[in-house]
């Protein structure tokens, strides 16, 4: 990629409240999903953001994982570029697998046992730690959103192999090739990844138990962020088809969120075909946005200032707590009968707002920027 780091810092921030916007809105959708509480009715409107969202979220943070452990694979020693992991991601991921798993698996608890009071909890700890004890390890010890560094852990493993072996990112030269045939072979190998999966775009995975489908169709993405690091030509194109990008985009999206709709409905004559047309249009729809937003930022959005610094660094604190935070917000919002969209709104606000402050009020100024942060340089 360009030299220029500010578009790179930016797509993370920018990535990072997208993710927020996504988790803020999953109890408000109209077909439920697996949440502490869910709104009855819910808004269609969150059901499309979501969609759309989750369309390219995960692999643009793939992209930019690899973007960044290539640049520190070559600038370190492996034995530092391991103890920079091990620090950044594999500790990081550890605790939060030991504090806000079970945090977030309580509420669930909360949630079944339709404990609505303070009082309430604290009368039935026990039964509440007992249950969410059963859930955890009913469900295979559930990771939940912390999958994508266990992903990025494995991922490393992977990526040093490949490149000890192979030297991947020294013989493929992304400058060589027009981006849409680079487009045309992602597709093709993330579209047949789909077609092993339940669903007709990529599933999460929330447990240790790794998903073959589904972890091959992100390294493909992390990998690929491995070998954007010098491809300047390739990034120029994208920076000047960004808009024809975007407007393919929003076609492809409009395909691949109609055909959703004939998901349930196997009794159609043309159900293979409306399968076939919802995987590949979701594959062709990740890779137009992102080459769209590598584009747009890159054009754009090549500077910083304090707000993007701010958001920048306080990306992964964010990225950790926010979805603890707006499940408990969504859980006493449930009680208060108001329009579901002063609920997001609330809720989203208030959840992104304690994160950031307490990054900045907090972790910035500790040990735990070493970890998941910036810490302020002494003057």
């Amino acid at each position: 990629m360009n030299p220029n780091y500010n578009a790179i810092n930016n797509l993370k921030w920018m990535s990072s409240v997208l993710r927020c916007l996504l988790h803020a809105s999953v109890p408000y959708i109209v077909t439920k999903n697996f949440w502490p509480v869910n709104e009855t009715p819910g808004l269609l409107f969150f059901d499309v953001l979501i969609f759309n969202i989750h369309s390219f979220i995960m692999e643009l943070f793939f992209i930019l994982a690899g973007y960044t452990s290539v640049r520190q694979y070559y600038k370190l020693s492996l034995m530092d570029y391991f103890n920079n992991r091990m620090k950044r991601v594999f500790i990081p991921f550890i605790i939060g697998v030991l504090i806000l798993m079970p945090l977030i698996i309580c509420y669930f608890s909360i949630a079944e046992m339709h404990i609505h009071t303070i009082l309430d909890f604290v009368q039935n700890i026990d039964l509440i730690i007992n249950h969410t004890k059963n859930l955890i390890f009913s469900n295979h010890i559930p990771i939940v959103h912390l999958w994508f560094l266990y992903y990025l852990i494995l991922f490393y493993v992977c990526f040093i192999i490949i490149e000890k072996v192979f030297s991947f990112t020294k013989k493929i030269d992304l400058n060589n090739y027009h981006p849409y045939w680079v487009l045309i072979i992602i597709a093709v190998l993330t579209s047949t990844c789909m077609f092993f999966m339940r669903r007709w775009f990529v599933d999460n995975p929330l447990s240790f138990i790794v998903e073959l489908p589904s972890f091959i169709h992100y390294f493909i993405f992390f990998m690929l962020g491995t070998i954007l690091i010098n491809a300047d030509k390739f990034v120029d194109s994208l920076k000047k088809q960004w808009k024809k990008n975007g407007i393919l985009s929003v076609c492809l999206m409009i395909i691949a969120i109609s055909c959703q709709y004939y998901y349930t409905h196997t009794d159609y004559w043309f159900y293979p075909v409306i399968k076939f047309t919802g995987i590949v249009s979701h594959s062709l729809l990740t890779v137009f946005v992102l080459y769209t937003l590598i584009g747009l930022f890159h054009s754009k959005y090549n500077y910083t200032n304090q707000t993007f610094k701010l958001l920048y660094e306080s990306s992964y604190w964010t990225y950790l707590l926010f979805v603890p935070s707006v499940m408990l917000m969504h859980m006493i919002l449930y009680q208060i009968e108001i329009n579901i969209i002063i609920k997001y709104i609330i809720s989203l606000s208030v959840s992104f707002a304690f994160c950031i402050a307490t990054y900045h009020y907090i972790v910035k100024k500790t040990f735990l920027a070493n970890y998941v942060g910036f810490k302020n340089k002494i003057k």
